[in-house]
C-alpha cells in the first residue's frame, strides 16, 4: 500500500526533503561531469571548450547551453565567491561521516542500535574523530555542551527523560539559520522536518534564547527556515532543471496545491543506479573527516 501524508505540511516537508537532496545529488552530478568535461578538452579552465562534451542523460543543446552559463564573467565571480565562503566555513562544516548523509546515518544507527537514536547520540557519532574521540571542531565541541545544558535546564537531569530532539534548545545552541542552514543538519535530515516533527511530539513551543537575543515562537523559527529553503530551491535548482525541460513545482505551490508531482526518471536504467548506489552508500563510509 502507498504511504499517506497525515497533513500537509507532512506533504510539504517530504517535499523540501526531496528536493534538497534533489538538489545536492544533481549538483554532484554536474560537477563530476564538468571534471570530466574539463578532462578530455585538454584540462581547459574555460567552460565553452567543454561543449559537446556532456553525459548521455543531459541533450547536447542543454549541455551547451549550461557551459555558455558557466563561461560568463557573473557566474564565475559568484562561483569564486561562493568557493572563499565554503573555505572561510570549513571549521563549522566539518563532520565525519564520509559519504554517508546524516538522515542515512541515523537510520544505520538505529538499525545497529535497535531501537530510537537521539539527535545528541547522530551529533557525537558523526563529529567526534573516530581515532581519538575529541570533536572534530572547536565549534561542535561547544554547540554539544550548550545543547546539552539546555536539555537538562529544559527537561530534568535525568537524560533518560529527554526527548529524542528539542529544536528550540538545538536553536539556542547554534544560533539563527543562515541561508536555510541550520549548524548540524547534514543534507538528507531536513532542518524543518525534524523541528517540526520534535515540537509536535514533545510540545516545545519557546525556545530559551541567549540574553542578547530575542525569543521567537517556534511556528516562527520554522516558517523562517522554510522561506529560506523555499527562496535557495526557487533561485537555483528550479530554474537550472527547468532548462533542462523537466517542469519542478516549488516546494511553497507544492505544499498549498497538496499536489504529489515528483520529476520522472527518463531512462529505467537510471532508476535502478539510484537505488544501486542508495543501497552502497551503507558500504561508502570513510573514516576521514569530511565536509557536511
Amino acid at each position: 500500500t502507498s504511504h499517506h501524508f497525515a497533513t500537509e505540511r507532512e506533504v510539504a516537508d517530504a517535499r523540501t526533503t526531496w528536493n534538497k537532496i534533489a538538489a545536492n545529488r544533481f549538483t554532484d552530478y554536474l560537477n563530476k561531469h564538468k571534471e570530466a568535461a574539463k578532462k578530455a578538452s585538454g584540462n581547459f579552465d574555460d567552460p565553452l571548450m567543454w561543449k559537446g562534451r556532456g553525459p548521455p542523460a543531459i541533450r547536447r543543446d542543454y549541455w551547451d547551453a549550461m557551459c555558455d552559463k558557466w563561461a560568463t564573467e557573473d557566474f564565475r565571480h559568484r562561483s569564486k565567491i561562493a568557493a572563499e565562503n565554503r573555505t572561510k566555513m570549513h571549521e563549522a562544516t566539518l563532520h565525519t561521516s564520509g559519504s554517508i548523509n546524516f538522515g542515512r546515518q541515523k537510520r544505520k544507527m538505529e538499525k545497529e542500535k535497535g531501537g530510537s537514536v537521539s539527535y545528541k547520540e547522530l551529533f557525537e557519532q558523526t563529529h567526534r574523530r573516530k581515532t581519538r574521540g575529541d570533536f572534530v571542531s572547536q565549534k561542535a565541541k561547544e554547540v554539544m555542551e550548550t545543547y546539552t545544558e539546555q536539555m537538562v535546564d529544559r527537561h530534568g537531569g535525568d537524560s533518560t527523560q529527554h526527548p529524542e530532539f528539542d529544536a528550540m534548545a538545538w536553536l539556542t545552541a547554534v544560533g539563527q539559520p543562515k541561508k536555510g542552514r541550520v549548524f548540524g543538519f547534514g543534507s538528507g535530515l531536513d532542518a524543518g522536518r525534524v523541528i517540526s516533527s520534535s515540537q509536535d511530539s514533545h510540545g516545545s513551543t519557546i525556545a530559551m534564547t541567549p540574553p542578547h537575543s530575542s525569543t521567537l515562537p517556534s511556528d516562527q523559527v520554522r516558517e523562517v527556515i522554510f522561506d529560506a529553503l523555499n527562496n535557495w530551491l526557487t533561485q537555483t535548482l528550479v530554474p537550472t532543471l527547468q532548462t533542462m525541460g523537466v517542469a519542478l513545482k516549488s516546494p511553497a505551490s507544492v505544499a498549498s496545491s497538496g499536489a504529489s508531482y515528483v520529476p520522472p526518471i527518463r531512462d529505467p536504467t537510471e532508476a535502478h543506479q539510484v537505488e544501486r548506489a542508495e543501497r552502497d552508500d551503507d558500504e561508502d563510509e570513510d573514516p576521514r573527516i569530511q565536509d557536511d
